[in-house]
């Protein structure tokens, strides 16, 4: 059995390697990888039989880690999974490996389903360590962390973080994994939180529940906010929760006011208008929904129809009363607000000015900056073990500030950006893809031996081989001619990412089958079925106009929830809002940063990644 799979193992490496111009390979196996799983099944075909599936799933692990699924499942062919009733006979410790190997396939595979089920095989309570030991429990917990996470269970994900920070003997390490059970527990609704307190936990667990629950519950009252967290002190003493505030700022909480009349200093007219409807229609969307808030604060509508009359409309709403304004919609229209020595009522503009509101202003910035996704590729490809990135961006203005944010962000990482390509809004793309890649430079070197040689000699171009990664920030029409090039000009093996402006919002497989395997950042309102105002919800409302302003409708929600969460944000930077454009935070110069969700084109559909 065992040289059966080995000689499989080596002729499916063998042939991924082929490369022609018209069908480039879908994978290049690293030599090392498959030297070291060769060298396992080797080991396993001159073994008993226990011993023999021990190397076999030390040689699937090892391509696993690598991403390599089409030989690993190759390897795990003739191995039990489930509760096969195979698996039964096999001793404890292979049982438990087994189900881990076959759920670190399944996740790959984006079957989080199975992973799950796998993984419910393995007994994590008392467990003994000769079956399982430390090691296997944090790769347990970890994996159920993903698995439960890619199945929308956020409570057993942020279980499982819990675990984690349990085994962990690093302070450093805790803290992450505290990080990420907070921020689990914030895609949560209440009446979740509460059942899960009700069907019982561990105390740690408890007291993470508990804390979730009071933030969703007193979000919009921060004096019932202190009074619950006070009493969640007393409740939960020395909980790792209590690191997310501390005591003078739930004194500085307990006085402040939720807003009464918010005034919306917003476009009508002109180019912006549309954009302008759409972050309306959110906002009023989120406060019509809010019908549990006792305190729903009065709403009036400002139009600006220029830039110019942004500071009129200011003073017309200090005139009514306003207590905050949502607005306005323009950079300058900001910049002007920005530029006024006193600002009476506190502003939440939606747009960023190009150097920050001084830190005693009460100006605060909110909007969907490409820059700060272009940040996110460069965070989320280093955690992915890339370096060496190329970029693809549009001959423009937006594509300059992705460009500077992205490269500013991947160098102070480490990282190091061997290549910007612009390419045209019009024309052939091709000669574009050819540049980046040096398709041109190792078909001059080809000619060039031809030349020299004076010999017909036949070879193929090669792209350049310094690379692990490639950035596109495009629009989906051009994404999906871009994407298909790279992998015309041998580059299908280089991992490829992308911002949110390469997908429409829209479920569209037939399309974006041209996007297969590219991975992006986008906001989580448009995945999540389980959100308290669902996308459909909001689209019924508005169908012919809602899906090229999808997210715009988001930021309006998340608009009218940040106006009644600007004081927690600040006294509480920690906790964090779970909205519909993101995990929302506050920085310490009062502009909103939102954490996306990431995703991956398979078989012409977004499929969520893990964090």
């Amino acid at each position: 059995m065992t040289y059966r799979i080995l000689f499989a193992l080596s002729t499916l490496l063998l042939a991924s390697c082929t490369v022609s111009p018209h069908t480039p390979t879908e994978t290049v196996y690293d030599p090392k990888i498959t030297a070291q799983a060769n060298t396992l099944l080797a080991r396993a075909s001159h073994s008993e039989e226990d011993e023999q599936i021990a190397y076999q799933l030390q040689a699937a692990e090892i391509l696993l880690n690598a991403h390599e699924t089409t030989a690993a499942t190759q390897v795990l062919i003739n191995i039990p999974s489930g509760n096969d009733s195979a698996t039964a006979t096999m001793p404890p410790p292979l049982q438990m490996r087994s189900h881990l190997v076959h759920a670190q396939l399944a996740l790959l595979e984006n079957d989080p389903n199975t992973a799950v089920a796998e993984l419910a095989m393995i007994n994590t309570d008392n467990p003994d360590p000769n079956i399982l030991p430390p090691d296997l429990q944090q790769r347990t917990y970890t994996l159920r962390a993903q698995a439960y996470q890619r199945t929308n269970n956020h409570i057993e994900s942020a279980r499982a973080y819990t675990e984690l920070a349990a085994l962990s003997q690093s302070e450093q390490a805790r803290t992450r994994y505290y990080a990420h059970t907070w921020e689990r527990l914030q895609h949560t609704s209440p009446t979740a939180l509460q059942q899960a307190l009700d069907q019982g936990a561990g105390d740690a667990f408890r007291g993470w529940l508990a804390l979730a629950l009071l933030n969703k519950q007193h979000h919009d009252d921060s004096q019932a906010l202190v009074v619950a967290l006070r009493t969640w002190q007393y409740d939960y003493p020395d909980h790792p929760g209590e690191k997310i505030f501390s005591l003078h700022r739930l004194d500085r909480l307990a006085s402040s006011k939720p807003a009464q009349h918010i005034a919306l200093l917003l476009p009508l007219d002109g180019r912006l208008a549309p954009s302008a409807e759409a972050i309306r229609d959110g906002f009023l969307a989120a406060y019509y929904a809010d019908t549990g808030n006792p305190s729903r604060p009065e709403i009036t509508l400002f139009d600006t129809q220029s830039d110019q009359a942004v500071a009129a409309a200011y003073q017309q709403a200090i005139a009514a009363d306003a207590d905050w304004i949502l607005g306005p919609l323009s950079k300058d229209g900001v910049e002007q607000l920005q530029k006024m020595k006193d600002l009476p009522v506190p502003v939440l503009a939606l747009n960023y000015t190009h150097t920050p509101p001084h830190a005693n202003q009460p100006l605060y910035q909110f909007g969907l900056l490409p820059e700060d996704e272009a940040r996110q590729v460069a965070e989320r490809a280093w955690q992915d073990g890339h370096a060496r990135a190329l970029l693809l961006v549009p001959e423009n203005e937006w594509g300059e500030r992705v460009t500077e944010a992205f490269q500013t962000r991947w160098e102070a990482l480490g990282g190091s950006l061997l290549r910007v390509q612009t390419f045209p809004n019009q024309g052939d793309l091709s000669p574009t893809v050819r540049q980046l890649l040096s398709i041109d430079s190792s078909e001059a070197r080809i000619s060039g031996l031809r030349g020299t040689l004076r010999l017909q000699m036949t070879a193929d171009p090669r792209r350049r081989q310094d690379i692990d990664m490639v950035f596109i920030a495009a629009d989906p029409q051009k994404a999906r001619q871009l994407r298909p090039l790279l992998e015309f000009y041998y580059a299908s093996d280089i991992p490829v990412y992308g911002t949110a402006s390469l997908y429409t919002g829209k479920p569209s497989p037939q399309t974006d089958r041209d996007l297969q395997g590219v991975i992006f950042c986008d906001i989580p309102w448009l995945f999540d079925e389980q959100h308290a105002l669902p996308l459909n919800e909001v689209e019924s409302l508005w169908p012919e106009h809602f899906t090229p302003f999808a997210r715009l409708y988001a930021l309006g929600i998340d608009s009218y929830e940040l106006l009644q969460n600007i004081d927690p944000l600040t006294q509480l930077p920690q906790f964090g809002l779970a909205g519909a454009t993101g995990i929302l935070t506050l920085n310490n110069q009062h502009q909103v940063e939102r954490q996306l969700i990431w995703l991956q084109i398979k078989n012409g559909a977004p499929a969520k990644l893990d964090t």
